[in-house]
C-alpha cells in the first residue's frame, strides 16, 4: 500500500499498520517455516538426536547429558552465538539481540541498532519501512566494507532517504535506562559526543563461537577467538574431527553452512575427499532494496592487476522491468577480466538476490561472458535487464576487438555509427526520467543566492553557499572571494546547502577560482552530492577546484591543489536537474551522410577548464522593445529551430535527429572564408525552461561552453548568447586576435537579428566583452594535435571526392 501510495496510484492514503500484529505473524512465519526441521524429522530419516550439551572427554569420545558417545569421526557444527560489547551500562538494560528480537509482541517506537553490519542493516531497514524511528551505531568509518563501494553508497543514501539515522565512525561509550527509554552515549571519531535516546536498543554487532563446555583441548582441537581452525578439507588439528558451519568460518552465511556440511560429512566417511571453494560465494544483504555480489568489487579487481578491465553498469532507472514495477532505485555492475570472464557481478535493487545466482554460474563455469550472448531470457525480467544486456554487450565489444571487423567498420563508417547507437541502445545509457530543470521547481525561500564567510582552522576561510548557484550570485560571489582572498590564500566553498546550480553559476566559479589561482591562492569545494558532484566532473570544475568530501577533510589537507583528479568510474546515479550525465568520450551516433563526420567521436569534452588562451567571458543580448513573448515560449523556439537561426552555410547535426536535451550530442560543419568547412562537435549540457548550454570538445575552435537564455530585466524582455571560453589551442587564440573575434561576434550577432525576425519583434544587440584570465595555458598547447581547422583542412580534399562521387 505505501509504495501504491509513492507512485500517487491511492486515492486515499494508506493506513497505519497494526503493530501488535506483525510480531505474531513473523513468530508464525518463522515457526511454520522451520517445522521441516524438527528432531522428528531427523530420526525418520535415521538420524538421532541426543538433546544435550555435549563435552570432548578425549579424542573419540564424548559426553551428551548422562550418555557417553564414542565414535572413529566427529563433525562439530556447534554455531555461533551473539557477541555482547563491553559497554558501560548496557548489561543493566534489557538490550535485544537476534535470539530475543522475535519475542517482542509489538513494535517499538524507536530504535538503536549497535553494529551496522549485514545483519544490523537488513534490520534497520526492515524496521525502517514499518515505521520505527531506527539510528544505526557502527564503530568503522565504512559501512560493508567487503561489498562494491559505489552500490553501498546507494543503498545507504536509500536507506537515509527512508529515515534510517546512519552514523558510521561512531561507537557507543555508555548506556542508561531511563522512564519510557534508554539513553545511549555516543562519540565519534572526531572526539564528539551526542546522546540518543530509544525505545529499545538492539546489539547486532557481531557473532561469537558458540566453544563454551566443548572440551576441545581435551580432543586436540586446535580453537582461536574466531572459531576451530580448519584446513580446506574442513579438518581440524585432530584428523579424525571436522568442522564446518559459522564456527569454521570464514564467511558466517547459510549456505556457506550448507556447503561446509556436505564437504565435511564427505571426507568424514568417504575416500574421496572434497575442498572448499568460496571463490564463487554469493552473498546478499536483505534490505530493501536488496545488495547482492560474487567475486571481486571494482576496486579489488583494478588492485589485482585491472588492465583489460571492463565494467558493465546498469542502472535501475532506465530499466524496463523496474519502470513497470516501479522499482527504479539501484543498479548493477558486471565486472569482466582481459579474457571476458566475470570478475565479479554486484546488483543492488529489485530481484538482486535472484538474478546473481545467474552471474555466479557464469563464474563458476569459467566461460566468458560473451559466450551466452545468444541466450534466451524471458521480456521483460530483471534476468534479461541484467545479464542478458550484459553478455550482448561483452559480445559486441568483443566482436569491436576483431581486427577484421574494426579494419571493416574503419572503412565504412556509416556502419560503425549504427553499431555505436545499436550499442547505445542496447546499454540504455539515456535515462528514462524527464532532465530539464524548471525555474519553477525551485524549493520555496531557497531562489536566492546567499555567501557567507566564516573562520576556520589552518588559515582556511569557508564560504558557505546557500540557494540557487545561478547569474544571481555572480556578484555577491565575487565580493566574497576578493574579500576572502584578502583575509586567506585557502578558500573552501561549503556546497552543502545549495539547493541548484546552472552553468551561469558553474561559469562564476570558474572565473573566480581562475583568479584566485592567479593570485596563488588554493581553492576547494565540500558538501557535494553525488550528482552535484558528476557536474563537477562533467564541467571539468574538478580540475581547478579540490573537491572534498567534508570540511574536516579539507582543513586537515596540506594544499589546495589544482590539476586532473584521479580515475574514477563513471556515475551512474540520479542526474542533477538539467544538466547531462559526464562522459569519458563521445560518440556521434547516427548522423546523415551529408554531413562531414569527424573530430567528433571519441573525443572528450573541453569547457573553459582545459583551453589554451585568454580566458574570455562574452555576452550578446537582444533587448526587445515592445511586446514581448515570454521567456519560456522564445526559449521552447529557439530550442525547436536551434540551426535556423544560424548565418547560411554553417550545419547543425544531433545525433540521430535527437532535440536538444541534456547530453545530446551534435556534429558542427561550420563555414570559413575561402570555402573550406570545419568539422567538430558539441554536446548539450544543460537545458531547462528559461535557458540552454552547449560545452565544446578537444579540437573545437574555443574551449568551453555557451549558453543560451532569455530573461526579464526590469519591464524589458532579454534574449542572451553568453559564451565562456578560451580558444583551444595556440592557432586559435592567434587567429581569434587576428579576426577571428570579429567573425565570432557576426555570427552571434546574425543568429540574434535572425531570432528576432522569427519572433516577430524589433530590439537592439549590445555586446560586453570581459578578459578574466590573461595568462595562457601552456600545460594545453598540445590541443594543436587535436586542431578540428587543421585536421579538416586535411579531410576537405576526401570530402569533396565522397561527395562528386555519391549517388
Amino acid at each position: 500500500m505505501a509504495h501504491l501510495e509513492r507512485l500517487g496510484l491511492l486515492r486515499l492514503p494508506a493506513g497505519g499498520l497494526e503493530g501488535a500484529r506483525i510480531m505474531p505473524r513473523i513468530r508464525d512465519i518463522v515457526r511454520t517455516a522451520y517445522e521441516k526441521d524438527l528432531p522428528e524429522t531427523f530420526e525418520r530419516i535415521g538420524i538421532r538426536i541426543v538433546p544435550a550439551q555435549a563435552a570432548f572427554l578425549d579424542p573419540h569420545r564424548i559426553r551428551a547429558g548422562e550418555e557417553t558417545l564414542s565414535a572413529k569421526k566427529f563433525i562439530i557444527a556447534a554455531g555461533t552465538t551473539p557477541l555482547i560489547p563491553d559497554i558501560p551500562g548496557l548489561a543493566a538494560v534489557d538490550f535485544l539481540t537476534n535470539e530475543t528480537l522475535y519475542r517482542l509482541e509489538t513494535l517499538p517506537r524507536s530504535l538503536v541498532i549497535l553494529g551496522g553490519g549485514v545483519d544490523g542493516l537488513e534490520y534497520a531497514s526492515a524496521f525502517g519501512r514499518l515505521g520505527v524511528e531506527t539510528t544505526v551505531v557502527e564503530m568503522a568509518s565504512r559501512l560493508l566494507p567487503s561489498a562494491d563501494g559505489d552500490l553501498v553508497d546507494r543503498l545507504l543514501a536509500t536507506l537515509r532517504a527512508d529515515g534510517i539515522r546512519l552514523l558510521a565512525g561512531t561507537r557507543a561509550v555508555g548506556v542508561d535506562g531511563r522512564p519510557g527509554g534508554i539513553a545511549v552515549a555516543l562519540e565519534r571519531q572526531d572526539g564528539v559526543r551526542e546522546e540518543v535516546e530509544a525505545e529499545r536498543v538492539l546489539v547486532a554487532v557481531g557473532r561469537k563461537p558458540d566453544l563454551e563446555g566443548l572440551s576441545l583441548d581435551k580432543a586436540g582441537v586446535e580453537f582461536n577467538a574466531r572459531g576451530i581452525v580448519t584446513d580446506r578439507r574442513l579438518r581440524t588439528s585432530a584428523s579424525h574431527i571436522y568442522a564446518c558451519g559459522d564456527i569454521a568460518g570464514p564467511y558466517l552465511l547459510a549456505s556457506t553452512a550448507e556447503a561446509h556440511g556436505i564437504v565435511a560429512a564427505t571426507n568424514a566417511c568417504l575416500p574421496v575427499k572434497r575442498s572448499v571453494d568460496y571463490r564463487n560465494n554469493v552473498t546478499v544483504v536483505f534490505t530493501e532494496p536488496p545488495l547482492a555480489w560474487v567475486g571481486l568489487t571494482e576496486d579489488e579487481a583494478r588492485r589485482r592487476g585491472g588492465r583489460g578491465l571492463r565494467v558493465y553498469r546498469f542502472p535501475y532507472e532506465t530499466m524496463r522491468r523496474a519502470l513497470v514495477d516501479g522499482t527504479r532505485t539501484g543498479m548493477a555492475k558486471f565486472l569482466c577480466d582481459r579474457r571476458g570472464r566475470i570478475a565479479g557481478a554486484h546488483i543492488l535493487g529489485e530481484a538482486a538476490a535472484e538474478v546473481i545466482h545467474e552471474a555466479a554460474l557464469i563464474r563458476a563455469m569459467k566461460k566468458p561472458l560473451h559466450a551466452f550472448h545468444a541466450l534466451t531470457h524471458a521480456y521483460p525480467t530483471y534476468a534479461q535487464a541484467l545479464v542478458g544486456r550484459a553478455s550482448q554487450l561483452a559480445y559486441l565489444d568483443r566482436m569491436a576487438e576483431n581486427p577484421f571487423v574494426s579494419l571493416a567498420l574503419h572503412a565504412l563508417p556509416g556502419y560503425a555509427h549504427r553499431i555505436r547507437l545499436a550499442r547505445e541502445r542496447l546499454a540504455e545509457t539515456h535515462t528514462l526520467a524527464p532532465t530539464e530543470f524548471s525555474s519553477e521547481a525551485r524549493p520555496a525561500g531557497q531562489g536566492e543566492c546567499v555567501v557567507e564567510p566564516r573562520e576556520a582552522a589552518a588559515g582556511v576561510l569557508i564560504l558557505d553557499v546557500r540557494g540557487v548557484l545561478d547569474a544571481s550570485c555572480e556578484e555577491p560571489l565575487r565580493k566574497a572571494f576578493e574579500e576572502g582572498l584578502r583575509r586567506s590564500a585557502r578558500l573552501l566553498l561549503n556546497l552543502s546547502a545549495l539547493s541548484h546550480m546552472d552553468p551561469e553559476g558553474a561559469g562564476a566559479l570558474v572565473a573566480n577560482a581562475v583568479r584566485a589561482r592567479a593570485g596563488g591562492a588554493g581553492v576547494a569545494v565540500c558538501g557535494l552530492t553525488a550528482a552535484l558532484r558528476d557536474v563537477f566532473r562533467l564541467t571539468r570544475l574538478d580540475e581547478i577546484v579540490t573537491v572534498f568530501e567534508s570540511e574536516g577533510q579539507a582543513i586537515a589537507a596540506k594544499g589546495f591543489p589544482a590539476g586532473r583528479p584521479a580515475f574514477s568510474p563513471p556515475y551512474e546515479g540520479p542526474l542533477q536537474p538539467g544538466w547531462a550525465r559526464s562522459v569519458e568520450r563521445l560518440s556521434a551516433g547516427l548522423i546523415p551522410d551529408e554531413a562531414m563526420e569527424i573530430n567528433v567521436s571519441g573525443r572528450e569534452l573541453a569547457g573553459p577548464v582545459r583551453g589554451f588562451g585568454q580566458l574570455r567571458d562574452k555576452r550578446y543580448r537582444l533587448r526587445i522593445q515592445g511586446k514581448a513573448p515570454e521567456p519560456r515560449e522564445i526559449v521552447t523556439l529557439w530550442k525547436a529551430e536551434f540551426p535556423d537561426f544560424w548565418p547560411g552555410g554553417n550545419r547543425f547535426f544531433a545525433s540521430g535527429g535527437a532535440p536538444i536535451a541534456p547530453g545530446t550530442v551534435a556534429v558542427l560543419n561550420l563555414r570559413l572564408p575561402g570555402g573550406l568547412v570545419v568539422a567538430t562537435g558539441l554536446m548539450v549540457l544543460y537545458v531547462a525552461d528559461t535557458a540552454f548550454s552547449f560545452i565544446s570538445i578537444e579540437g573545437h575552435v574555443i574551449a568551453g561552453w555557451i549558453t543560451f537564455s532569455s530573461f526579464r530585466e526590469g519591464d524589458a524582455v532579454v534574449v542572451q548568447v553568453h559564451p565562456l571560453f578560451r580558444p583551444g589551442d595556440p592557432l586559435m587564440e592567434l587567429s581569434f586576435r587576428i579576426g577571428a573575434g570579429g567573425q565570432e561576434d557576426r555570427f552571434w550577432h546574425t543568429t540574434l537579428g535572425n531570432l528576432a525576425a522569427r519572433l516577430g519583434v524589433r530590439g537592439t544587440v549590445e555586446q560586453r566583452d570581459t578578459l578574466v584570465d590573461g595568462r595562457f595555458q601552456w600545460g594545453e598547447a598540445g590541443n594543436m594535435l587535436l586542431s578540428a581547422p587543421v585536421l579538416s583542412s586535411l579531410y576537405m580534399p576526401f570530402y569533396l571526392l565522397k561527395r562528386a562521387l555519391r549517388p
